[in-house]
């Protein structure tokens, strides 16, 4: 973990073949919302560490039914989170 962590931070490209990729990617700054309070603060540009499976991988997830139930689940409480957000009115 160490070593793709420091390559992640030198904004490398981590493939492992048949498992999938690690990589970064910039945000843009946007308003964000402070839950408790309710009070919008701003986010700055920032880089996130993200992972994309492989399509070995991703045909091995979708043969799981245990897998499908938690990939189905996290998705709609993804949407369920992007539509609150979207709802929300920045002024």
């Amino acid at each position: 973990m160490k070593v793709i962590s420091e390559m992640l931070y030198e904004e490398k490209t981590i493939e492992i073949r048949g498992f999938g990729t690690f990589y970064t990617k910039e945000r843009k700054p946007r308003p964000a919302r402070n839950p408790r309070t309710g009070e919008i603060c701003p986010l700055d540009k920032r880089r996130v560490a993200l992972f994309r499976f492989s399509p070995e991988v991703r045909l091995h997830i979708h043969e799981v039914p245990e897998l499908q139930e938690a990939i189905a689940s996290e998705s709609s409480r993804f949407m369920e989170s992007e539509t609150r957000l979207s709802q929300v009115q920045f002024v």
